[in-house]
């Protein structure tokens, strides 16, 4: 289980654990449980029972977030994620009893990742003015009689989705709070955001450079899309797709030919330097990876290999695509897994293919994806991150594993 612990503000004897339960296999993920639920201890952790009073319970219990207000630390409150709903619980009596809040007034907040949230904070100075983090930020200033959106993203741009942290100064009342986009503060309760832009901070997939001009620096980035730097420089990086940024690719004889990919395997080619960009994934219904992975043939770059569950290659940048393999995973059971995350192509043999998949599998063609070998005899059977031909030897390969 994962654990989300508090304090009470005037005696550290008392504590509140809200543990969830996550398990994650290679072809599996389950984030609800019986596990989940609310500890409480009162002599600094010797002994802990369970608060069941007015909470759910049950195999559709997923994360759960709690905060003490210090205003009133008789005050607590409690944020679910469940699976068909999201939640707020407020106890008057530090957590002996709850009370469920206004019901669905926060609907979608989590969206279906509810794993990845799962924080409530309360304001230090005022016990009825509570935030919740998920995809949305939302705010109550009555105890959670009602609720309001004050991180709309969509429309008013002011602050990024996906939130994960907050601290409240107990002096001034500033917000600062913590989200895939970086760090921003509010000065009027979250009716207005201000980033902080001096912290350097980015999450990278993958990254390319440009060969005809190596200044230039190409990146994909979990939630803050596809970005450059034409100069090198710290200071001028820009997003050319927005998304999540995945595998980027330029082309080495060409610099205005740009490949860029956003999640779930939606690549797309820029034939002018980056300013536009055409859609080229046709891979019909296939299975897609989080980050699918893309590869331009060694010698001719009017040649792209792309990886679903099978294979494709392409010989015009992108306009037609042919599979060139079978299923090269463990085959499909339902589920978002199954699915190729990385290929190489060999420099010195491009008729040398391999590809890893994220069910264990490591497969090598020879003779440019005419016949597959399944190579996986002697690999744990984990997720496989990268696979790489040597550069000096065709018959040395690599693969590297999570």
């Amino acid at each position: 289980a994962a654990i989300d612990l508090v304090q009470h503000p005037e005696n550290p004897d008392i504590l509140i654990a809200a543990m969830w339960e996550r398990v994650r296999g290679l072809n599996y993920r389950r984030s609800f449980g019986a596990s989940s639920g609310l500890w409480k201890t009162i002599d600094g952790g010797d002994t802990w029972y369970e608060l069941t009073n007015g909470l759910p319970t049950g195999n559709d219990v997923g994360r759960i977030g709690v905060d003490i207000a210090h205003s009133n630390p008789d005050v607590v409150y409690a944020f679910y994620d469940r699976q068909n709903e999201v939640a707020v619980y407020r106890s008057d009596d530090l957590g002996e009893t709850w009370n469920s809040t206004n019901d669905g007034a926060i609907p979608g907040m989590n969206s279906t990742f509810g794993w990845y949230f799962g924080q409530i904070r309360v304001d230090p100075v005022d016990e009825d003015r509570i935030y919740m983090l998920g995809v949305e930020l939302w705010a109550s200033s009555n105890g959670g009689s009602s609720y309001y959106n004050i991180a709309d993203y969509g429309n008013t741009w002011e602050i990024h989705v996906d939130h994960h942290a907050m601290w409240i100064d107990p002096v001034t009342g500033r917000i600062f709070e913590g989200n895939d986009g970086g760090l921003y503060y509010s000065d009027n309760y979250g009716d207005n955001w201000t980033k902080i832009n001096n912290l350097p901070l980015v999450q990278f997939y993958h990254i390319d450079i440009d060969y005809q001009s190596p200044q230039r620096i190409y990146g994909g980035t979990q939630d803050n899309n596809t970005i450059r730097t034409l100069t090198g420089n710290l200071d001028d990086w820009q997003a050319i797709l927005g998304g999540d940024g995945m595998y980027c690719q330029v082309d080495y004889t060409n610099s205005n030919i740009i490949y860029a990919e956003s999640q779930w395997g939606n690549v797309r080619r820029s034939f002018d330097g980056g300013n536009d960009f055409d859609y080229i994934a046709d891979f019909g219904n296939d299975r897609t990876n989080w980050s699918s992975p893309f590869e331009l043939h060694p010698d001719d770059p009017s040649i792209l290999y792309f990886g679903t569950y099978r294979l494709y290659k392409c010989t015009d940048y992108g306009d037609d695509w042919e599979t060139i393999s079978g299923d090269l995973t463990l085959g499909d059971d339902g589920s978002t897994f199954h699915t190729l995350t990385t290929i190489d192509i060999s420099k010195l043999n491009p008729e040398y293919l391999l590809t890893g998949s994220d069910d264990g599998l490591v497969y090598l063609s020879t003779n440019d994806g005419d016949n597959w070998q399944n190579i996986s005899d002697g690999l744990p059977q984990r997720w496989i991150t990268c696979v790489a031909f040597d550069p000096f030897d065709e018959n040395t390969i690599y693969a590297t594993l999570s």
